[in-house]
């Protein structure tokens, strides 16, 4: 029980539900995943609640990546990790202080999909 509650709603996108969304981005609730076209830079996020400053545990899925970058923020507008390949995606990440937001910012050349997205807060650390 090292890790607290999800603090994700509808991160398998099982609607088109709960996620602010920029231009190119669309929710497929069949495929559950949230997908970038190129185009503008723009991003696809959520407000969650978190504590500034605190660890929490990120586990996502990256597929369909055909080009550019997705940056992803946790509470702030530094990028804490870039992705630009096909993976899942699990890392831990120090929440900023300027938002209570997820986001997922993709470049303008970004082409991809993200699903099955999970944050929990670490309240100690792992066994």
């Amino acid at each position: 029980d090292w890790l607290g509650s999800e603090l994700v709603v509808n991160g398998n996108f099982a609607t088109d539900s709960d996620w602010t969304k920029g231009a190119n981005w669309t929710i497929n609730t069949v495929a559950n995943v949230a997908t970038k076209t190129s185009g503008a830079a723009n991003n696809i996020e959520q407000a969650i609640a978190i504590d500034v400053g605190e660890r929490y545990k990120l586990n996502t899925d990256f597929t369909g990546i055909t080009g550019g970058n997705l940056n992803i923020r946790l509470g702030g507008t530094t990028n804490l990790d870039s992705v630009s390949a096909n993976e899942v995606y699990s890392e831990i990440l120090t929440a900023e202080g300027v938002t209570n937001q997820l986001r997922f910012l993709g470049g303008s050349t970004f082409a991809g999909s993200v699903g099955n997205i999970s944050c929990k807060k670490i309240l100690e650390v792992a066994p």
